[in-house]
């Protein structure tokens, strides 16, 4: 499996690429963390806790990807968090994932 990661600032068509380069890879899935993040605010939860939750259904997700044999997964929204940079390198090593 091969991770792509995609970050930036808001508006700068980072669900647009995401979605283009899903188009040309075949057997590819996005993982959009702000999506989560969104969700676990609308429920209540405050922005750091939001993160935290965003980043571990993130990290499910990958698993769940992998594990369905996905040739690339799409990271998109990526926000600057050791935390969730410690998580994805433990994803990579566990799993023989290039990044």
């Amino acid at each position: 499996m091969k991770l792509i990661f995609i970050r930036g600032v808001p508006g700068t068509g980072k669900t647009f690429i995401a979605n283009k380069i899903k188009k040309i890879l075949n057997n590819s899935e996005i993982i959009c963390v702000d999506e989560f993040k969104l969700e676990a605010m609308s429920g209540g939860a405050n922005f750091s806790k939001a993160l935290e939750i965003a980043y571990e259904k993130a990290i499910r997700k990958l698993y769940y990807f992998y594990e369905k044999n996905k040739d690339y997964i799409i990271l998109e929204e990526i926000i600057n968090n050791k935390f969730f940079f410690k998580r994805l390198y433990e994803f990579s090593n566990n799993t023989k994932s290039d990044t």
